[in-house]
């Protein structure tokens, strides 16, 4: 099943959902901003760059998962 990871958008109206699944790259970015990448497509957030992972990892399945998600950031 896939989950949905919801974030504020950095810097404009409205609300983002990402498929952390599909997250392949998490980059800080300039302010209180983060930006997530999945493959050529860039998102930036609200949230700083721990904020983002921790929640990114949460969404994956089991403990183990999280802890390696973390590990490898």
């Amino acid at each position: 099943m896939t989950r949905f990871v919801t974030f504020r958008r950095g810097g404009q109206p409205g609300r983002v959902a990402v498929n952390a699944e599909l997250v392949t790259d998490v980059r800080s970015s300039a302010g209180p901003f983060t930006d997530i990448f999945m493959g050529d497509h860039q998102v930036t957030v609200d949230g700083t760059f721990d904020t983002v992972l921790t929640m990114l990892a949460g969404a994956r399945e089991g403990d183990e998962a999280q802890q390696d998600w973390l590990k490898r950031a």
